[in-house]
């Protein structure tokens, strides 16, 4: 079978538009500290970020820590057709949920289960990390803080499950 041109744009745009959707249902951010008597700051600003970025079956998710000092970050980049996803639709599931911390405060996490001999390692940058050496992981657990809503962890996994269904076939 032969595609023309447009058929291959067609495709390409459709899988660019999808993974466009992974990576903004995935991002969640939360803002710590700040907190000031009179001029001082004693607890300073800390803004966290979480996120996936979606590079064909290539997915990095990121723990992003933003403070006056710079920026680190924690992150594991894997082969979505290596790794396998929690069931969106299991409520009951053990690798992945909502926490709820207050009235309107929830938070999300997810575990990326990788296929085995498959195992990424994680990797790190800034102050914090310089001295860690990471291991390779049979699992990864991506948290998600201050969800926009209760759905955005069953959302993205829906959105991974087509995702990997369409582009990303699983192989052992």
């Amino acid at each position: 079978m032969v595609f023309t041109p447009l058929e291959i744009s067609l495709a390409q745009d459709a899988q660019s538009s999808l993974a466009q959707e992974i990576e903004k249902s995935s991002e969640t951010r939360r803002i710590e500290g700040g907190n000031k008597i009179g001029s001082r700051e004693y607890f300073p600003e800390i803004c966290f970020r979480n996120y996936i970025d979606v590079r064909g079956c290539n997915l990095t998710a990121v723990a992003e820590e933003t403070t006056a000092q710079g920026i680190r970050t924690l992150g594991i980049t894997f082969d979505l057709a290596r790794t396998d996803l929690p069931d969106p639709n299991d409520p009951n599931s053990s690798d992945w949920g909502v926490v709820s911390l207050a009235e309107h405060i929830q938070f999300g996490e997810k575990a990326f289960r990788f296929i085995e001999p498959y195992s990424p390692t994680p990797y790190g940058t800034g102050d914090l990390y310089v001295s860690i050496e990471f291991s390779p992981e049979k699992s990864y657990w991506f948290g998600m803080n201050e969800l926009q809503d209760a759905e955005q962890p069953h959302r993205l996994l829906s959105l991974l499950h087509q995702y990997q269904a369409q582009y990303c076939a699983l192989s052992g």
